[in-house]
């Protein structure tokens, strides 16, 4: 097994352009499948994951939809991105447009994603909305049908390219269900999302049966523990998923307590914590990249006049609070709008509250009505505090967000209502800035990555609901003298410099390998 290592890593050399597809017989040791490629107006973060990895050999890269062709990838992605065209194949695979509202919008989105986020009330509406209340167990069932179908689609797709023995590698929830019948495929998994405890998934119904009681789910869950490897964003992940399987299938048992192989389900599975990183080099490169942009005058017209209206203020002691995230319900925006109103009406001083905030899922349901809500609350926010509350109801190039985080912005919130372990922003404010800065994360306990920089380093809200107490939180950032601020960024730079993506991926493959031998 330890000469597969070897063979994985330079069995293929690089070559350029798609013209390799247009070889019937032609294999590939890793197939990476997501729901996603790269977009000509956003790259997405699955791109700029696997972007700065270093993966040795041309890959298949595989998903479903309008995507950029590999020979035309866009001169609007980051040029980092764009480097990396003759690494990836991309190959879109077609889906019937009733499948893929399925699979994407109603039980990706709809079922989920509420679900894996432990979000009781939000499941229950979108039960309600998505199958009414006159047999909602049967087309709940009708719609996974179709989800499976997605999937077996995709299943396809890795039949046709992967080599005997090679790896495919699923990024996050929607791919749960691919398989492979080559022989001698390894399957690894990578979740994006937390996974809730089992009490809240106790308390999500479709129709009179909880959602653990669904054929459905614990086939979902079953699946999961199909493949060889299985990497959650955090140890309580594991533990939540432990715990769901063990109540689904009283088989399920640890055989190995070193290297974390489980049998369950009739299978033999790894479950692992990989935390996620980002490339110092890459992100530094990228604000750099827009800042050259400013200087000849390049920058989106959004981001130029967010700096030159509201963000020039090295000559004065304005303080800059961004919140940066999807318009999403799960990411705390409304309990932040209120904790903002909250703090200028109990605090005076130079201080500016920013919300970049990009649409999300707009055709799935909670997401529309829930920006309209946010998108409400922002206009009376900003009737009455004016000039002091920014909104940016769009997303921005990657690189000029890491100008942004750079250069203009002192603290970063990170405000998610539940388990985010995804969230970025701070990770890459830290690795983007120079050390001894002045700047430092407020965050809600659980929230993004801040587990993996010191709980101890951040400003912590401890009840978001409580728009005071966050306030009060603001308020100690925004008066913490220079030093402490700088020995507080300090300390947490070391700890997410140690978190580097270059190492994501080799470390998915070692904890693969060293399960199969087992």
């Amino acid at each position: 097994m330890l000469s597969r290592i070897t063979s994985f890593q330079t069995h293929y050399t690089l070559h350029s352009g798609n013209h390799q597809l247009n070889r019937s017989d032609r294999k590939y040791p890793l197939v990476i499948l997501s729901n996603r490629l790269p977009g000509a107006n956003d790259a997405g973060g699955v791109v700029k994951l696997l972007a700065s990895m270093s993966i040795p050999q041309t890959v298949i890269w595989a998903g479903p939809g309008a995507v950029v062709p590999d020979e035309k990838w866009s001169p609007e992605l980051p040029p980092q991105i764009r480097s990396y065209r003759d690494q990836f194949l991309l190959v879109q695979y077609p889906v019937p447009a009733t499948l893929k509202q399925a699979h994407y919008s109603i039980i990706a989105n709809g079922v989920l994603w509420a679900a894996l986020h432990g979000l009781e009330q939000q499941f229950n509406e979108n039960i309600e909305t998505l199958f009414g209340q006159t047999n909602p167990e049967s087309q709940f069932s009708e719609a996974f049908a179709k989800y499976w179908q997605f999937n077996e689609i995709a299943t396809k797709v890795v039949d046709r390219w992967i080599e005997p023995g090679g790896i495919v590698w699923c990024i996050d929830y929607q791919m749960v269900g691919v398989r492979s019948t080559i022989a001698g495929t390894r399957i690894m998994y990578s979740n994006c999302t937390p996974i809730p405890e089992v009490k809240r998934l106790s308390q999500m119904y479709v129709g009179s049966k909880t959602l653990l009681e669904l054929p459905d789910f614990k086939k979902w869950i079953a699946q999961l523990c199909q493949y060889h490897l299985v990497a959650l964003q955090r140890f309580h992940d594991l533990e939540n998923l432990l715990a769901i399987g063990l109540k689904l299938d009283s088989t399920l048992k640890k055989i190995d307590l070193s290297k974390n192989i489980y049998y369950a389900f009739g299978n033999r599975v790894r479950l692992v914590d990989i935390p996620l990183g980002q490339n110092v080099k890459s992100l530094r490169t990228e604000a750099n990249v827009a800042k050259t942009k400013y200087d000849q005058g390049r920058l989106s017209q959004t981001v130029k006049d967010l700096i030159d209206r509201h963000l020039i203020h090295q000559a004065c002691s304005q303080k800059n609070l961004a919140l940066v995230s999807r318009n999403d319900y799960t990411k705390g925006i409304r309990e932040t709008i209120a904790a903002v109103n909250a703090y200028f009406q109990m605090y005076s001083g130079d201080v500016k509250f920013l919300f970049i905030l990009q649409p999300a899922r707009t055709q799935v349901v909670g997401y529309e009505k829930y920006r309209q809500m946010v998108d409400r609350e922002m206009e009376t926010l900003r009737a009455t505090w004016a000039e002091k509350v920014v909104y940016v109801n769009q997303g921005i190039p990657h690189d000029e967000l890491m100008l942004l985080l750079r250069n203009y912005i002192d603290f970063v919130l990170i405000m998610a209502t539940h388990t985010d372990g995804h969230n970025l922003i701070a990770p890459e404010m830290l690795k983007v800035s120079p050390r001894n800065s002045r700047k430092g994360v407020i965050a809600v306990e659980g929230a993004g990555m801040t587990d993996y920089i010191g709980f101890e380093n951040i400003f912590l809200c401890q009840d978001l609901s409580n728009a005071n107490a966050t306030a009060a939180v603001f308020a100690e950032a925004i008066n913490m003298p220079g030093e402490q601020l700088i020995a507080r960024f300090n300390r947490m730079q070391r700890k997410s410099l140690r978190i580097n993506d270059r190492t994501y991926f080799n470390a998915h493959v070692n904890a693969l390998l060293e399960g199969v031998v087992l």
